[in-house]
């Protein structure tokens, strides 16, 4: 076979929840939102590095998912855990900063900094307030590596050493003459990215009036499920870490094994390929067109031998 590769981006949860406080956000639509809060257990987390080491050991390792992250009791734990196991990969985790609110902004600061001594290599701190972000650029003055808006970018694979803190910008844009938002705004991503969002009457939908559901499937294609792999905190393995609501679970870990969950995810691929994204939620009704070196994923089901 060629074309085949393994996963670039592996994506466990720590944590399933969180404070809801953003009006845009899909998590707000989900069955479970205003369930408690459900954290990984150490020993699942234990299996998962340790198998990822026997099977991908330099690779990037992203910590987000339907939670905020840092809220896990275990967080600085869990941490010490991965790096010890995976002395090559790269670890990335996204955050709403949300702790800051309960443990107070000097106290985040140190714990980003232990966290970052402990092995995580960039912490990207997304900002959906402008209070979040004005609190932020002046906590890390002079220690955040850029503003996201200035092109930095933390996602590429640089090595287990390098290090970073990036600060994102997720709630400035300008409306047009309509007074709608545009397009690449963070908003309106996520509102439809996976189906994830009720964009009906309600508050998001007064503040951002162009925001709608899709009515017949995309034919663009999308390469999530050719490039990463998504573990939610039971173990539970979606089709993308866009399915929020569990619409396609391809297996559990460690009932299965993880070369195994990525096989299976071949008949969605093979739909993607053939721009037939109406086979299989919640590629039906997602927005998202992630990547673009198609000609890899092409060929993903090519035999050399026909």
């Amino acid at each position: 076979m060629t074309g085949r590769h393994l996963p670039y981006s592996l994506k466990p949860e720590f944590v399933r929840g969180c404070t809801l406080r953003c009006v845009f956000c899909g998590l707000r639509n989900q069955a479970w939102a205003e369930e408690k809060y459900e954290y990984m257990p150490e020993a699942l987390w234990r299996q998962y590095v340790d198998a990822v080491a026997a099977w991908r050991p330099k690779v990037r390792i992203e910590i987000a998912n339907r939670g905020e992250p840092t809220i896990h009791p275990q967080f600085l734990e869990f941490i010490a855990i991965a790096r010890k196991a995976l002395p090559k990969a790269q670890f990335l985790v996204s955050t709403n900063g949300d702790l800051s609110d309960q443990i107070g902004l000097t106290e985040f600061k140190e714990f980003v900094r232990q966290a970052q001594h402990l092995g995580v290599n960039c912490f990207l701190l997304d900002c959906y307030t402008p209070k979040r972000l004005r609190d932020f650029r002046a906590l890390f003055a002079g220690v955040a590596n850029a503003f996201f808006d200035d092109a930095a970018n933390p996602y590429p694979y640089r090595g287990p050493d390098w290090r970073a803190l990036i600060i994102k910008d997720a709630c400035t844009y300008k409306r047009d003459e309509g007074g709608r938002a545009p397009k690449e705004n963070i908003i309106l991503h996520y509102h439809n990215q996976g189906g994830n969002a009720d964009v009906g009457p309600g508050p998001a939908a007064k503040m951002y009036p162009n925001v709608r559901p899709i009515q017949e499937p995309l034919a663009r294609m999308c390469v999530r499920p050719f490039r990463e792999m998504p573990m939610w905190y039971d173990g539970s393995v979606p089709i993308c870490c866009d399915d929020w609501a569990d619409k396609k679970i391809v297996g559990v870990f460690p009932d299965k094994s993880l070369p195994d969950l990525w096989d299976t995810y071949d008949d969605v691929r093979a739909s993607l390929i053939a721009r037939d994204r109406g086979a299989h939620a919640p590629c039906n009704k997602c927005t998202e067109q992630q990547g673009k070196r198609f000609g890899l994923e092409l060929g993903w089901f090519k035999n050399d031998n026909v």
